[in-house]
């Protein structure tokens, strides 16, 4: 589910770590990385933990209802369509769930706030009044809502993407990672699914790009003080020392892209870097990377340093 852009954003940050911490011990370095994907798979249970917190807050409520001393009949008797959703029942008794995801529900105990802004735009949505007054009690109605709940309200929510901000500050970036995963895993549910059948999306798509992760962390590491003379070169009229340490590393992983892989256009590495300066650096990285990288990128063409493999790669 991560893209290449990710992937690099998350190499930069372990790069950046490392750094940060002084230590020459390369695998620390591989160990950020490994730590910083684990915690997206953790954003995914917190938002999978919030879904079923929505349907139990709403359980909740209905049990206070029922159990008020002058109820009326329709407290008595209150429709229990949503709580008893079957993609609910079935999203609970997944496995995994059970072992991992359950020590976070509790969590949303202590910020009800964002489990009720949840509950109140849902209850006020006409996607949710119809499901309720409908007589249609098919699975893909069920399904229908559940998604709806997640993809419209839990997952746009500015409020909530603030709240994990404040727990992480790489989670601001994750978190539509970790929405398309478990959006993934609501689609993914069929009507004769059992709860074993559901399961977390890879983080990669495939092996190529996990090996791309690992590779692009240890040959930036590795070429990094071949590299870091170039830079400073090309980069004359800046003081070196003013420059930002994500620029330096940003501008080292992608010559190091440029010339250590083959497969991959110089033209796509430099837009690349360019995007991620835009959301982790300062308000000029872009152009400076782009002024920087443009001239590193035709010296070492000039050079013959950089071969590229098919056509247009260039």
């Amino acid at each position: 589910m991560l893209t290449r852009r990710h992937i690099r954003a998350k190499v930069m940050q372990a790069i950046y770590a490392y750094r940060q911490s002084d230590m020459d011990n390369t695998l620390t370095a591989e160990k950020n990385l490994m730590n910083g994907l684990e915690k997206i798979e953790e954003l995914y249970t917190y938002q999978y933990a919030l879904l079923l917190a929505v349907k139990d807050s709403m359980l909740s409520h209905i049990e206070a209802r029922r159990s008020k001393r002058f109820a009326t009949p329709e407290e008595l008797n209150p429709n229990m369509k949503w709580v008893e959703n079957p993609l609910f029942t079935l999203l609970e008794q997944n496995p995994k769930y059970i072992k991992q995801y359950k020590k976070y529900h509790p969590q949303w105990a202590d910020r009800f706030e964002y489990v009720r802004l949840c509950v109140e735009q849902l209850e006020q949505s006409e996607q949710y009044k119809d499901y309720i007054n409908s007589e249609d009690s098919s699975f893909s109605a069920h399904k229908r809502i559940v998604i709806y709940l997640f993809k419209n309200i839990i997952a746009p929510m500015d409020a909530l993407a603030d709240y994990y901000e404040d727990c992480n500050m790489d989670w601001v970036a994750d978190l539509q990672v970790a929405n398309s995963m478990l959006l993934k895993t609501l689609e993914d549910i069929k009507e004769d699914s059992t709860s074993q059948d559901i399961v977390t999306p890879a983080l990669f798509k495939d092996d190529g790009d996990r090996e791309f992760a690992t590779l692009l962390l240890e040959k930036t590491l590795q070429y990094a003080p071949t590299w870091r003379p170039m830079i400073e070169e090309k980069a004359q009229n800046w003081d070196s020392e003013r420059i930002a340490l994500i620029d330096f590393i940003l501008m080292e992983m992608a010559i190091t892209e440029f010339v250590h892989f083959p497969s991959i256009p110089t033209k796509v590495t430099l837009n690349e870097y360019i995007e991620i300066s835009k959301d982790y650096s300062t308000a000029k990285s872009s152009i400076f990377l782009n002024g920087i990288l443009d001239r590193i990128q035709n010296a070492l063409a000039d050079s013959g340093q950089i071969i590229k493999t098919g056509r247009g790669l260039m």
